[in-house]
C-alpha cells in the first residue's frame, strides 16, 4: 500500500486534509485533520445510514417501504407508490432539483415528479431532503425530537463519531443533502463504522448505464466517466470540491480527503496510489 503517496497526491490538488486508516488504526494524517470542513454532498450518505437504522430498530420493514406510509400527504398523488429505496437511489422519478440548492423539507416533498422517469438517475437535493422529513416523523414516534437527535444518540455516539455542525435549510431542518461539517479524522471514523456495519443492500447498484453506478446514497464508482466500479467491492461518499470518503471493506482501508476546488483532481489516481 502507498498511503503516503496517496496523501501527497491529495495535497498537490489543493487538499486541506487527508487521513487514512487500516484495520481501524490511523496510518496517515496530513494537513488540518481536526478542522471541520463542509463535506458537501458526502452528507447525503447519512440518509442511507438513517435507513439502515430505521430498519434495524423495526420502524420500517425494509427499504422497499412506500414513503407515503409516513409522508401520508402523498397518498392519492403520483408519488404514492415511491419506495424509500427508489427515493434514496435517486431513481424514483422525483426531480433532483438544482445541485447545490437548499430546499426545505416541505419544498423537497413538493418537488416535481414524473413516473415516466422512474428508473432514471436524477441527482440533486430534493429526494434526500424529502427523506429527511420521512426520518423526522419516524424519530418522533420513538420520542426523539428529530432524525438528527435519533442518529446522534443511537448510532454516532456509540461509534465515537462526531459531526461538528450542520447547515440548516429552515429552523429545525438540518440540510441532509449537503450540510454536514466534519473533520477528516472524524470522517474516517465514520468510514470505519461503515466498513464493518454497512448492509449489502445499500451498496448494490440501483442504476444502469449510462447513469453512474450508485447504490443507496453511496457511490460505487469514482472514475472520470462514473462507470467503472471501485475495486474489491468498495464504495465512496462524494461531494463538491472533491470531498471524499473511500471505504474498502475487503482490504480494511478507509481514506478521507477534504480540499478546495481543483479541476485536475483524479479519483482514479488517488485510489491507484492508495492501493498500489
Amino acid at each position: 500500500m502507498s498511503f503516503n503517496s496517496a496523501a501527497k497526491y491529495s495535497a498537490t490538488k489543493r487538499g486541506l486534509a487527508c487521513v487514512i486508516r487500516q484495520g481501524g488504526v490511523e496510518r496517515v494524517a496530513q494537513g488540518s485533520v481536526d478542522t471541520p470542513r463542509d463535506i458537501e454532498s458526502c452528507s447525503k450518505s447519512f440518509a442511507s445510514i438513517m435507513a439502515q437504522l430505521a430498519k434495524s430498530e423495526g420502524l420500517i420493514p425494509s427499504l422497499d417501504v412506500k414513503v407515503s406510509t409516513v409522508l401520508t400527504e402523498l397518498i392519492g398523488t403520483p408519488k404514492e407508490h415511491v419506495t424509500l429505496r427508489q427515493l434514496l437511489s435517486l431513481t424514483s422519478g422525483w426531480s433532483g432539483g438544482r445541485t447545490g440548492s437548499n430546499p426545505t423539507y416541505q419544498e423537497a416533498i413538493l418537488a416535481p415528479f414524473s413516473a415516466s422517469f422512474t428508473g432514471r438517475w436524477l441527482y440533486g437535493p430534493n429526494p434526500v431532503n424529502a427523506a429527511a422529513e420521512f426520518f423526522d416523523r419516524l424519530a418522533k414516534t420513538i420520542s426523539f425530537p428529530s432524525w438528527r437527535a435519533w442518529l446522534e444518540t443511537r448510532l454516532l455516539a456509540l461509534a465515537g463519531v462526531t459531526i461538528a455542525f450542520w447547515d440548516y435549510v429552515a429552523p429545525g431542518q438540518p440540510h441532509l443533502a449537503g450540510g454536514a461539517h466534519m473533520t477528516a479524522r472524524q470522517l474516517t471514523k465514520l468510514g470505519d463504522w461503515l466498513r464493518t456495519n454497512i448492509t449489502p443492500d445499500l451498496i448494490q447498484p440501483h442504476t444502469i448505464a449510462p447513469d453512474p453506478l450508485y447504490g443507496v446514497t453511496l457511490w460505487l464508482c469514482m472514475d472520470s466517466n462514473r462507470s467503472k466500479p471501485l475495486p474489491d467491492g468498495a464504495f465512496a461518499l462524494g461531494g463538491a470540491n472533491n470531498q471524499r470518503l473511500y471505504v474498502f471493506p475487503a482490504r480494511g482501508i478507509v481514506a478521507a480527503r477534504l480540499g478546495e476546488p481543483d479541476s485536475t483532481w483524479s479519483d482514479e489516481e488517488f485510489v491507484s496510489r492508495l492501493l498500489a
